[in-house]
Order: structure tokens, then sequence, then C-alpha cells
């Protein structure tokens, strides 16, 4: 389909760049920006994923509101710290769903941000859906 036929959610791609590989004993940050998890499903995962790997989490993973891990501030904090944590090499969420949806108003102004130490790049590519079909999505810039 030619750019000018109708196509509303095109996503410029400047660059994509792959990210180097974990390795052992990288820490691992496990966030739950949705809905709440089953703690012996969480403790089971926690047990394989700290096998090789440093799993870091705050309790307040394991808190509740209504249908969702917590409210939305403590849900927007915790993906937000682990996005700007230097040391955390990779994020696993321990729950999906809606509560997804309602972080990002929040959380773009908290990443457009300047560190305070030197500029930093990580790159995400998250499929998305358009009405020509699943895109691939750009680089995020923590500058």
């Amino acid at each position: 389909m030619p750019p000018s036929a109708g196509c509303y959610n095109r996503i410029v791609v400047t660059r994509l760049t792959r990210p180097s590989g974990l390795r052992a004993f990288d820490r691992v940050a496990i966030v739950a920006p949705a809905a709440p998890f089953d703690r012996e499903s969480f403790e089971a995962g926690l047990r394989v994923l700290g096998a090789r790997y440093r799993p870091v989490f705050d309790e307040g993973l394991f808190a509740r509101t209504r249908y969702l891990a917590g409210d939305d501030g403590r849900r927007l904090d915790e993906l937000t710290a682990a996005l700007t944590d230097d040391s955390v090499r990779a994020i696993v969420a321990a729950g999906g769903g809606y509560g997804c949806m309602r972080l990002p108003p929040g959380l773009w102004p908290k990443l457009r941000v300047p560190p305070a130490g030197p500029r930093r790049r990580r790159d995400a590519a998250a499929p998305r859906s358009g009405p020509s079909g699943p895109q691939a999505a750009g680089s995020v810039a923590l500058e």
C-alpha cells in the first residue's frame, strides 16, 4: 500500500540496535505492571531465573488493588525504576493485562528527562497493531 493510501499509524524507524545478550549473574528486574499473580507460580519462576541471573524486585510487587497489582502510581514507579536502573540488564513482567495500558501517559514524560550521568540509549522493538497490521516500534531514547 502506498504511504498516501490512508495509512494513519506509520512509524519511522531511524535505527534499531540489537542489545547485548544476558550473561550469568546479570541483574534482572521483575515488575508487575498490570494484573496481580499467583505467589506460588512467582516463586517457581524466581527459582528458575535465580539459577542463572540475579532477580531483583520490590515487595510492592505483591500489592493488590481491585484487579491490578497495586495502584497506577506504584506500578508506574516500579516500571520507571527498572527502566532507568543502569545495573538492570533485563526486565521481566510477572503478569500482564489491561493495567499496562494505563501506564504510558505517566511513563513517557519520566523517560524523556535527561539523566544525571552520561547519555545512554535503550532500544525497544515491540509489536504494535495499526490499520495495516502489525508494525515494529522504533527506538526509545533515554536522553
